[in-house]
């Protein structure tokens, strides 16, 4: 699985299928797009984490869409952060 996090709090994740190749794009959702999302065609809400979601059919978003919900996922952990984690990191 491959990570991404900002300031030590992930925000995105890959996970491989069975022969190591990305498959599954998990990513923290937008508040204000959890429900629709978790409930769209293509995805489902992960449990266990708060607010996150699972891109199982990259198919039903283009590539700017899906760089564009990636995104608001580091905009979203960002703005968590304290100010002072945030003035560390350039925020």
């Amino acid at each position: 699985m491959v990570v991404f996090k900002l300031g030590g709090t992930m925000f995105a994740a890959l996970a491989p299928d069975e022969k190591g190749r990305p498959d599954m794009l998990c990513f923290k959702a937008p508040p204000e797009h959890f429900d629709t999302l978790s409930r769209s065609n293509g995805f489902r809400p992960i449990r266990v984490h708060r607010k996150w979601v699972a891109l199982e059919d990259p198919t039903v978003l283009t590539p700017a869409e899906t760089k564009a919900y990636i995104r608001r996922a580091h905009a979203v952990i960002a703005a968590g952060l304290s100010k002072r984690k945030q003035a560390e990191l350039g925020l």
